[in-house]
């Protein structure tokens, strides 16, 4: 409590200052034209002095940010078990960035055969396509390209007429463009886009049994690969994988195709634009790229566990996620923050820490965790499977047993749980957000 201390007589006595009006204007002196000019330019001289002092210290900013010594630049760049994290990430309009307005609170899904828009919540729902079920045409993949487009494809189940399409649709107007139809001999496997004009894709020739790769751009239509798949059938693994994915900088594509269709081919290949293989990484699946030259994925050996690795491409090196557990599945990552799940009795899901080099244990009964915002996290609530839920999909090795129950956001900096009012059967082909373009 502050203390308050009262005058004393003693005090109240002291003599009364002079007021300002008695003072004799006497006493005042006005400066000669020779002091004037004296003071105007020592002014003068310090406001210059002081103006060179800020360019000086600008300028020597400026050259130790841009100039100083590479491995004084890299020097907070941490070694995590052989994965140096990048003090420069490269970015661009299909990067993550910043979510823009009109997404900031928005997801896409498919029922399979139509595409939906909704917030979060589950509320505003808006179907954006009104495809009929009967005509048995199904979506098979879906992504965000930009602000305003989706990108998908349909096929048929028709063997003898595939009837697939590369379709764009505008999410405000809703018009659906036709980009490219393919031959009905051909089945589409994977598409990803680059931007609106520029995407990739892959087809299964029935009369050949190859898988090519192709690149549209501007230019044309472009073969990239050819991959001999396999007269092999099996059934699926829990650790198959498809996928087609740019780089963030778009320079790079990566290639995956562990299905039935190419019988048990575990490699990941990446190549540049021009169709030149400059990488290979075998007894691999479920990749994701961190940043322009490192992927993060899952290894798949019948001699190993199923760890979580990271492959630096321009050293065609590979260094294992030593606090990933045994079967660990579906990383993806924000930066160097890595989500992923570990396979369990009902599952549990995990944010890798490359900085810290640390597997933060997040959340039990918990499958399928995606990037929502950089803060959140949508990830499929689990139960155990009943009789006819329950599948087996590879020769009792594996036993699926989860069945996601309900969906939820999980807000990391506080703990705080909401669940996606949304019915199951629209999200069981997963969600799609600005941070998770592709399903």
């Amino acid at each position: 409590m502050q203390e308050f201390t009262i005058p004393s007589p003693e005090d109240e006595t002291q003599e009364t200052p002079p007021i300002i009006s008695d003072i004799k204007k006497t006493t005042e002196r006005k400066p000669t034209n020779k002091q004037t000019s004296i003071i105007q330019k020592t002014k003068f001289q310090m406001m210059f002095l002081t103006i060179l002092l800020i360019l000086i210290i600008i300028a020597i900013v400026f050259a130790y940010l841009n100039f100083k010594p590479k491995d004084e630049k890299n020097q907070e760049d941490n070694e995590v078990l052989g994965v140096e994290t990048q003090n420069v990430k490269e970015q661009n309009d299909t990067s993550i960035g910043n979510t823009p307005a009109s997404l900031k609170n928005k997801i896409f899904y498919t029922d399979g055969f139509n595409i939906y828009e909704s917030d979060i919540s589950g509320n505003n729902q808006k179907k954006l396509t009104d495809y009929l079920k009967f005509e048995g045409i199904k979506i098979k993949e879906l992504e965000l390209i930009d602000e305003n487009n989706l990108g998908f494809f349909r096929c048929q189940d028709d063997v003898l007429n595939y009837d697939c399409e590369i379709l764009r649709l505008n999410r405000e107007t809703q018009y659906i463009k036709v980009v490219k139809i393919i031959s009905n001999n051909s089945k589409l496997q994977q598409l990803t886009w680059s931007n609106a004009e520029i995407y990739a894709y892959s087809a299964l020739d029935n009369n050949s049994n190859k898988i090519s790769v192709h690149y549209k751009n501007e230019s044309g239509d472009k073969q990239i690969a050819e991959i001999q798949t396999s007269n092999n059938q099996r059934n699926n693994f829990i650790e198959d994988d498809k996928q087609l994915k740019f780089s963030p900088d778009q320079d790079k594509i990566y290639y995956l195709n562990t299905s039935s269709e190419s019988g048990t081919n575990f490699t990941i290949n990446i190549y540049n634009l021009d169709g030149v293989k400059i990488d290979q990484i075998k007894n691999a699946t479920m990749p994701s790229w961190i940043d322009n030259n490192r992927i993060v994925y899952r290894k798949y050996s019948n001699l190993e566990p199923g760890h979580l690795y990271i492959r630096k491409i321009d050293e065609q090196s590979s260094s294992k996620l030593y606090y990933s557990p045994e079967a660990s599945y579906n990383p993806n990552s924000q930066e160097d923050l890595i989500l992923f799940w570990e396979e369990t009795s009902k599952g549990k899901s995990y944010i890798y820490d490359l900085h810290e080099n640390e597997s933060i244990h997040f959340k039990d009964n918990a499958i399928l965790p995606v990037w929502f915002t950089s803060e959140k996290i949508i990830y499929g609530n689990t139960r155990e499977c009943k009789s006819k839920e329950c599948t087996n999909p590879n020769n009792l090795e594996y036993e699926t047993q989860l069945v996601i129950e309900n969906y939820y956001i999980y807000n990391v900096t506080n703990g705080k749980e909401e669940k996606i009012e949304i019915d199951d059967r629209y999200l069981s082909n997963g969600i799609v957000t600005w941070y998770n373009r592709h399903i």
